[in-house]
């Protein structure tokens, strides 16, 4: 099911700004029902844009928004502050061999790739609520320029260690 953005509303405000509920409506048999987000945007996405909506059947007013809700943030910071200090604690444990361990492949140059692209990647999911790269530049290249190009030179860089690291490794390997 397709949900419209029609409104938002003031979630928090103060000095530092507002933030909103986004409201969408959705139609099922006819009827009209309301949804809104659980969780605080700062952005306000362009009236009567889209969001898939699951609802029951039975009850049609149950209904969650797919995509973009915070558990996913939760389970994506959880997540990267683990692999973070797991690869911290693989860094440290390397060190004392470190002279002979040049060019080896570097763990904690890798992790922190990874860090970058799944972090501004999920901030631009929880923002725009798809996966899409398209929709994503899309919304962006309209309303948000300069977020989304910041959050895309995070990537980038991101990008940039991950392959560094696999260079390393195998530059490591050809003179070995």
């Amino acid at each position: 099911m397709i949900g419209h953005f029609t409104d938002a509303k003031i979630y928090h405000q103060d000095e530092d700004g507002t933030t909103y509920y986004l409201v969408y409506y959705y139609i099922v048999n006819g009827q009209k029902y309301e949804i809104s987000t659980s969780f605080g945007s700062g952005v306000i996405p362009k009236q009567d844009s889209t969001r898939v909506i699951k609802y029951n059947p039975n009850y049609p007013e149950e209904a969650m928004l797919v995509g973009g809700e915070s558990f996913v943030l939760l389970w994506l910071v959880g997540g990267m502050f683990t692999v973070i200090s797991i690869l911290f604690l693989i860094e440290t444990f390397n060190k004392k061999n470190k002279k002979e361990k040049v060019h080896r492949f570097n763990f904690f140059t890798f992790g922190m790739g990874i860090f970058f692209c799944s972090l501004c990647f999920g901030i631009l999911y929880m923002m725009t609520g798809t996966f899409s790269s398209i929709k994503i530049f899309n919304i962006y290249r309209l309303n948000f320029l300069i977020p989304g190009l910041i959050l895309t030179v995070l990537i980038l860089v991101g990008l940039y260690f991950i392959v560094f690291s696999i260079y390393q490794a195998i530059f490591y390997k050809k003179n070995n």
